[in-house]
């Protein structure tokens, strides 16, 4: 499964990012600054739909953790 998580470079989306990732599912981000690898990153703000739009392409779920 292909998840999408917002804040995945934060506490919480990090650890689910994590957890994820070592269960076989690709992770995707929209993050501003790449911080923590292993995951497809797109440069980007949560202000701009385009980036939003872009980076959620072909994904199977969306996870929101910003500010958690």
């Amino acid at each position: 499964m292909r998840v999408f998580i917002v804040g995945a470079t934060g506490g919480v989306g990090h650890r689910v990012a994590q957890r994820l990732r070592a269960s076989g599912h690709a992770i995707t981000a929209v993050v501003r600054r790449q911080s923590r690898p292993r995951a497809a990153y797109n440069r980007g703000s949560l202000r701009s739909v385009e980036a939003l739009a872009e980076a959620m392409q072909g994904g199977d779920a969306v996870l929101f953790t910003a500010g958690a």
